[in-house]
């Protein structure tokens, strides 16, 4: 993987009667090399999040859902924007590249959920957050 790329994984679902289970390979982890930042969040049904990139941090998204969701993003400023549609329930996990911009949109009715490791420590000072409009 280049820094200018995207890779999409779809979890194997290992849960059971009790409910769903995920796990993060271990290739993901050695991409982020450590996380120094984790936040939740949720997108509720038409709503979008994203519409930016980073110049410094890689992220790791772990997106949990139970119906139809939209990934748009692009690989640096005027390079063409690609989409991916996911349907059902599962959970992706994406990695990104710095100067990737992204953005998801809850496209069905359902929970989406998107847990966010990144490799630099968050600061409302110096966020490393650019808005490049996808969505």
């Amino acid at each position: 993987m280049s820094d200018s790329d995207i890779r999409i994984t779809i979890l194997e679902n290992h849960g059971d009667h009790r409910g769903n289970s995920f796990n993060i390979p271990e290739d993901s982890l050695i991409y982020l090399h450590r996380a120094q930042n984790v936040h939740i969040a949720n997108v509720k049904p038409a709503a979008v999040r994203g519409n930016h990139y980073h110049l410094k941090r890689k992220e790791l998204l772990l997106v949990y859902h139970d119906g139809p969701w939209l990934l748009c993003w692009d690989t640096g400023e005027q390079t063409p924007i690609q989409k991916k549609i996911f349907e059902g329930a599962g959970c992706a996990l994406i990695e990104i590249a710095p100067d990737v911009s992204h953005a998801i949109q809850n496209t069905g009715n359902g929970a989406l959920v998107i847990v966010v490791l990144s490799d630099h420590v968050y600061s409302p000072e110096d966020s490393d957050t650019y808005t490049r409009t996808l969505l």
